[in-house]
């Protein structure tokens, strides 16, 4: 989406899964959209590069969750893509130090959030960023985090 509104962007695309990066691939390729794909676990991934804004859609429900989950949900997503954790702040962690390698210094990360995970992922990113704002979704209820790294 990112590359189709700003076509002179450069776009990495990232995720543990083959089969969504082979997927991401052909729809870029559908679209005649350059992009770049890496293929790494986010919690072995190292410097990336300087970038201006680094987006996230990371698994963040927590193991209790992921008990309660209804089967229509874990049949249709991977276990990799919905389970972040004991806390589900998991991959927030190692997006906090992606970000902090990788981000220009007035870079940007914004990440998707649970409803009730805004407090603990503003917390999380405090020490490394400011300006961070929790945005709500249609219903009042927080679904995204996005902050600035600070200078």
């Amino acid at each position: 989406y990112i590359k189709h509104k700003v076509p002179n962007a450069h776009v990495t695309l990232c995720d543990i899964s083959k089969d969504a990066l082979s997927l991401a691939k052909e729809n870029a390729k559908d679209l005649s959209l350059a992009v770049d794909f890496i293929h790494s676990d986010m919690h072995r991934l190292g410097y990336i590069g300087g970038y201006d804004l680094i987006v996230s859609n990371p698994p963040y429900i927590t193991t209790k969750a992921m008990g309660e989950l209804d089967h229509t949900v874990l049949g249709f997503e991977p276990h990799l893509a919905l389970h972040g954790g004991e806390d589900g702040l998991t991959c927030y962690r190692a997006l906090r130090s992606i970000a902090e390698r990788s981000l220009t210094a007035d870079g940007m990360l914004a990440v998707e959030i649970g409803y009730d995970q805004g407090e603990s992922v503003s917390q999380l990113f405090h020490e490394t960023f400011e300006h961070i704002i929790n945005h709500q979704d249609l219903e009042g209820k927080d679904r995204m985090v996005t902050a600035r790294r600070r200078r």
